[in-house]
């Protein structure tokens, strides 16, 4: 019941008996109960959250942003950055920043990512899309990121797949069990999609031997 109390006082604040006994009891309280609320008023439980809440500002906005790419999730410690703000507040408040960021990608998120992209493909390194969005200023649905990285890869994605290409996706294939993160990671500036198209579009064509010799014809996607 103690977790009631609190969560109470913590939306309204101070309330009256009778809509404080509904929301919480609905009934009047025992004598257990109403003791339990009494030492609550005599601790101040009702004193630090105000009736109204607080509206956030840009700059608690970007604090608690950074705050979470520092302690991660970890609201008793980003509390502290806060005065006159709860766990819960905070917590709640982060959430619908994240629910609201789905109107795509800004033009600094582009950057980020385009950046990050260029490093890695330089480097020959696969792209660790979970590092990739937490790099953002406010994390987006993979599928935005993911999206723009292809359209990044649209003029080499748009070509006819070469013999020599298949058979390295065939080899992939027979190696990595249609694992089909490590695949895409191996074949340069081929989506996941495609790769998985033209394995399905070739099992089709070939039958079982597709898993036992290649020809030496070239393949254009299905």
């Amino acid at each position: 019941m103690s977790r009631v109390i609190l969560a109470y006082l913590e939306e309204h604040g101070k309330p009256d008996d009778d809509a404080f006994n509904r929301h919480v009891y609905g009934r009047k309280p025992r004598k257990r109960e109403e003791v339990e609320f009494v030492e609550a008023v005599k601790a101040g439980v009702f004193e630090p959250t105000p009736k109204k809440p607080v509206p956030w500002t840009e700059e608690e906005k970007k604090r608690l942003l950074e705050c979470v790419k520092l302690y991660g999730k970890k609201w008793k410690k980003i509390v502290e950055f806060f005065p006159g703000r709860t766990s819960r507040v905070i917590s709640a408040y982060y959430h619908n920043i994240k629910m609201n960021s789905s109107e795509g990608l800004t033009d600094e998120d582009k950057e980020i990512i385009l950046r990050w992209y260029k490093e890695r493909s330089a480097k020959g390194e696969r792209i660790n899309w979970i590092d990739l969005k937490r790099n953002l200023p406010i994390p987006k649905p993979m599928k935005y990121i993911k999206d723009y990285i292809y359209e990044l890869e649209r003029p080499f994605t748009n070509r006819r797949w070469t013999e020599e290409e298949f058979q390295k996706l065939r080899e992939l294939v027979l190696t990595y069990k249609k694992d089909w993160d490590q695949i895409t990671a191996k074949m340069n500036h081929r989506t996941e999609q495609q790769c998985r198209m033209k394995w399905h579009y070739e099992s089709l064509k070939r039958g079982s031997e597709i898993y036992e010799h290649s020809d030496n014809k070239d393949h254009s996607s299905s």
